[in-house]
């Protein structure tokens, strides 16, 4: 909610005309892929922005429009058993967000952003996870697993400020889960950003 008066304010409803198309093939039970792509073209897009007033100098963050703004892109999703234990998932994206019309305030200034990047809309994403199920004993299962996940550079703000772009990345994550077959409790536990990659998110 707002916390001063300059960020009180009001916005327009924001107009959205998408088309996607896809295919969904499957190969038994041995793979799956999707791929589907899609275009999303914006009117008066709302916008969350964060910027310096010139009055106090201090952050605010306020809604305001972006006259016309494009997203269009595709997906590709596969999910492959290699064996009845052993499973691999992934998918890949790529991204073309831009404004196509957009005069932003910011710092109390004007500013044509027209062209210029959607934040936090990365060009590709791609993520793999790996699952390995066996049986541990004669009541006792284990599965572990493995997800790494990718993001080309992206910025945080409408304006792509260099300072504030988050470079490209992959996070790791690993879990093992310990199921008990007669009562169905499980105990998991899991090391999320193994590498400890410190990224910008906001």
């Amino acid at each position: 909610r707002p916390t001063s008066l300059e960020e009180v304010g009001s916005y327009d409803p924001e107009h959205l005309t998408a088309y996607e198309a896809g295919i969904k093939a499957g190969f038994g039970r041995i793979a799956t892929i999707n791929l589907a792509v899609f275009r999303n073209e914006y009117k008066d897009q709302q916008i969350l922005i964060s910027t310096v007033s010139p009055n106090s100098g201090l952050l605010i963050v306020r809604n305001e429009n972006a006259g016309q703004s494009r997203i269009q892109g595709l997906e590709l999703e596969g999910n492959f058993r290699v064996s009845r234990q052993f499973t691999l998932s992934g998918a890949f994206g790529l991204l073309d967000a831009k404004y196509l019309d957009y005069v932003s305030v910011i710092n109390g200034v004007a500013t044509d952003v027209s062209d210029r990047k959607l934040k936090q809309a990365p060009d590709i994403t791609a993520n793999m996870s790996a699952v390995y199920e066996t049986a541990l004993g004669q009541a006792l299962d284990g599965v572990f697993r493995v997800d790494a996940a990718y993001k080309s550079q992206v910025f945080v703000d409408t304006e792509n400020t260099p300072l504030l772009r988050q470079p490209d990345h992959v996070i790791l994550n690993a879990s093992a889960e310990f199921r008990l077959t007669d009562s169905g409790f499980a105990v998991r536990a899991g090391v999320d950003n193994i590498t400890n990659k410190r990224i910008i998110t906001a």
